[in-house]
């Protein structure tokens, strides 16, 4: 990306309704004043040469430990990135929609202090950001990524017991950025929207849990080129290193990898998701780390083209239930590589289209370490109680559960609903010790082991073997 000076233009007024600008709230430790940029000096008329007034009147009110309020209606520009250091102290405004950060890279070389430091920056425990939304300026119609300018994060917080709430940010590098080794546990984010080309929330470091709720993550105020350009695997909606216990409660991903779990600088992430939509992601979830653990219920994956992804598993523990999967597309929704994954009670509606989990290549993790006190299986997979919606007047090249070689398949209880006429529903790597293939109702679909040296001979179950069972299907 191309690196770039900013200045920081900010949307706000000089009254509060009702209050005055300066004005105080009932903090954890007695009272604590706050203040209007505009009653500190600011002249906020938008105007390049007033910058350094502005920039003074934001620096002065932080300096003092007082909340820094951002009204409507004037706008302000910022020449060096704000700061925050009493705990507790606060950003905020009187919404998204009237408080507004406009991030330009047009004004010159006075907005750089580097990348480790963002454009609004939380240096204390207990502070916030609340109330307000940041844009920042990019090329109308990039062809790829190396022509976006690259910025400073737009609030960078690696601090304990963060508050961030009712933020709209959009065209940022990075839109949130709480990793960096950083323990930004007892964290609450809520009401968020991002729509950032890089990452949408950052996380790593955490030792204690992280709450994100009404989290969405799609391509708002931008060009038709530039939401295509946000629309790619690389672009990373939740990313998360070391959390110890995340929670994720509803929201919704559009394209992009939606939430990635990675190896950070002192392990990985555990935590549940529930009620979060996966909508025609790049990749909804990606795991590539053993030190990695989800568990998901009344999750909603869509797949709408063959590029999409609902999963990619190598490593770690995953474990779904009580979701719905829907393919629109030839692609596998779910490919398993390694790990052990688990998903229970849920709908998968393929329609007329070849999709399947499919299990490929499968190296295993026998070495890895535990994962949060559970020890990780290599290449173990379980698909219990799904109901797999399939045309039946398609006759499928690829079964709904293609096992490759996986180490131990247990598939039981999964039904398809409608009848067919010899396509293939499940088939696995090879009848090993371990596998249960039992009660799975698919009337004219057909079962099949294989020979992992003879692929192309494919078995009927049931089969009598050397450990696996195999009855009533």
């Amino acid at each position: 990306m191309v690196s770039t000076h900013v200045w920081i233009l900010v949307k706000v007024s000089i009254l509060v309704a009702g209050v005055s600008v300066i004005g105080a709230r009932a903090g954890q430790n007695g009272p604590e004043s706050f203040a209007s940029i505009i009653s500190h000096g600011a002249i906020c008329d938008g105007n390049g040469a007033n910058a350094e007034a502005d920039t003074a009147a934001a620096e002065a009110i932080a300096a003092a430990g007082q909340d820094i309020y951002l009204p409507s209606n004037n706008y302000c520009i910022f020449k060096r990135p704000i700061a925050l250091h009493r705990p507790g102290q606060r950003i905020f405004g009187d919404g998204p929609a009237a408080s507004k950060i406009l991030v330009y890279d047009v004004f010159g070389a006075n907005g750089r202090n580097g990348f480790d430091e963002g454009v609004l920056n939380l240096e204390a425990p207990g502070q916030a950001v609340r109330g307000i939304s940041m844009s920042f300026r990019q090329p109308a119609e990039p062809k790829r990524r190396s022509d976006l300018v690259t910025y400073q994060p737009a609030i960078r917080a690696r601090q304990p017991a963060t508050d961030l709430a009712d933020l709209l940010i959009a065209g940022a590098t990075t839109c949130i950025d709480m990793g960096g080794n950083s323990n930004a546990g007892n964290s609450h984010l809520t009401k968020i929207d991002t729509g950032c080309f890089d990452y949408g929330i950052r996380l790593d470091g955490s030792l204690d849990t992280v709450s994100i709720q009404d989290h969405h993550s799609y391509p708002f105020q931008m060009t038709g080129a530039q939401a295509a350009v946000f629309g790619r695997a690389q672009n990373i909606a939740i990313d998360l290193g070391r959390v110890d216990d995340y929670a994720i409660q509803g929201g919704l991903c559009l394209g992009q990898t939606c939430l990635n779990l990675f190896n950070g600088a002192q392990g990985g992430a555990f935590g549940t998701v529930t009620g979060y939509d996966f909508d025609g992601a790049a990749i909804g979830i990606n795991m590539t780390t053993p030190n990695a653990s989800l568990v998901g219920a009344a999750l909603t994956f869509s797949s709408g083209s063959d590029s999409q992804h609902a999963i990619i598993q190598s490593a770690g523990r995953l474990v779904i239930s009580g979701s719905s999967f829907f393919a629109i597309a030839t692609t596998a929704l779910d490919t398993f590589t390694g790990g052990l994954q688990s998903i229970t009670g849920s709908e998968w509606n393929v329609g007329r289209y070849d999709a399947a989990v499919i299990i490929a290549n499968c190296l295993g993790e026998s070495n890895a370490p535990a994962v949060n006190g559970l020890s990780a299986t290599s290449c173990r997979i379980t698909l219990s109680g799904n109901t797999v919606e399939r045309d039946p007047s398609i006759r499928f090249q690829h079964p709904w559960l293609d096992s490759l070689n996986a180490e131990v398949v247990i598939a039981t209880g999964n039904s398809v609903t409608a009848t067919s006429q010899g396509g293939p529903f499940i088939k696995i790597a090879n009848d090993t010790p371990g596998n249960r293939v039992i009660g799975n109702s698919s009337p004219g679909w057909t079962n099949y082991v294989a020979n992992i040296a003879m692929p192309n001979q494919l078995t009927p179950l049931p089969v009598g073997g050397i450990g696996g069972i195999y009855n009533s299907n």
